[in-house]
């Protein structure tokens, strides 16, 4: 049976690792109230790229939003976080991570003045609509200018300010903090870092496990489709299909290449449809036509009546208008 993990759990492990990722900037991580208590609310100050930081809250969640048929679709994605001391693997529990990147005074200050050097010293709190403006090699396109100072602060002020915070910290950082990784990839092949296992399931995909970070597997996997799903690498188009050995076998080769010890561990080749979906077993006549219509149609709706299950389940409101209503 699938295992599904809190949104307070879920919330928990995204601060981590925002933490890990963008070292000194601060963030309030909060789960959302009531009937948006499967949401995660994200929000900082000037700090990293917006973009960036939406990349990884984004693989914390569990569904998505489905626009044609108006509901939450399981996206099947696993997550590892830990409970009272003990690491959990699951299906994240959080339809939604909602980014907001807020400005200092300092920093809208700082570009309102660039905006003021391009428009001869004119006032943007009080201005009207513009042209376009180039700054620093960044198009700021017409709009007005709150909007435009907006831009210069996220597309030219904060990179600056952000890629010298990170240099400083390099600096001042001890050498036994960096020599780990900064080691050459041979250190990390002798101490048996370089050790990966490509293995498929049904509902996880193709995934690679093992790497480590600096071992030269990210550029590879990349390269070949992977995206990086903590603490997996998935090959997303492989999610939901039977596992295709010869690819497999494709990406054993890049890998071995790059000197890696590669096992793989797939399903046996005759072995069609799973005996269980998500816990739910497989009805004979879809077990014979797994990758047909009728199967993908009866996924789906396994994927909907247990969403609706956990959701329902995880309100106390007794069967509120919007529990029932979806």
């Amino acid at each position: 049976m699938t295992r599904y993990i809190d949104t307070k759990h879920v919330a928990a492990a995204l601060r981590r690792r925002l933490a890990t990722e963008f070292p000194g900037a601060k963030f309030s991580v909060r789960c959302g109230r009531g009937t948006g208590s499967s949401g995660i609310d994200v929000s900082y100050t000037d700090g990293p790229d917006r973009d960036a930081v939406d990349t990884i809250a984004a693989t914390f969640k569990g569904s998505s939003w489905d626009s044609y048929h108006e509901r939450h679709v399981n996206t099947g994605r696993k997550l590892t976080v830990t409970i009272d001391g003990k690491e959990v693997t699951g299906e994240p529990l959080c339809d939604s991570v909602i980014v907001q990147q807020d400005l200092s005074d300092e920093v809208r200050d700082e570009a309102g003045r660039r905006w003021s050097e391009y428009f001869d010293g004119a006032d943007w709190r009080t201005g009207s609509m513009n042209d376009g403006l180039m700054v620093d090699g960044e198009w700021i396109h017409g709009s007005w200018p709150e909007n435009q100072v907006g831009l210069i602060a996220r597309k030219v002020i904060l990179p600056a300010r952000w890629a010298a915070a990170q240099a400083a910290r390099a600096e001042t950082a001890a050498p036994a903090e960096r020599a780990p990784a900064e080691a050459p990839q041979g250190v990390a092949q002798a101490a048996g870092d370089m050790a990966v296992t490509i293995a498929h399931t049904y509902t996880d995909g193709t995934t690679v496990a093992g790497t480590r970070r600096r071992d030269g597997a990210a550029p590879i996997l990349r390269g070949l489709g992977f995206d990086w799903k903590r603490p997996l690498w998935v090959l997303p188009d492989s999610v939901g299909r039977l596992a295709d050995p010869a690819r497999v076998e494709a990406v054993a080769v890049e890998l071995r290449a790059a000197g890696f010890t590669v096992t793989t561990d797939l399903p046996a080749a005759d072995s069609g449809a799973p005996e269980a979906y998500r816990g739910v077993p497989v009805p004979p006549a879809h077990a014979a036509e797994w990758e047909g219509l009728c199967a993908a149609t009866w996924r789906e709706g396994v994927d909907a009546a247990l969403v609706y299950a956990v959701l329902a389940k995880s309100c106390d409101c007794g069967g509120c208008a919007d529990c029932m209503t979806g």
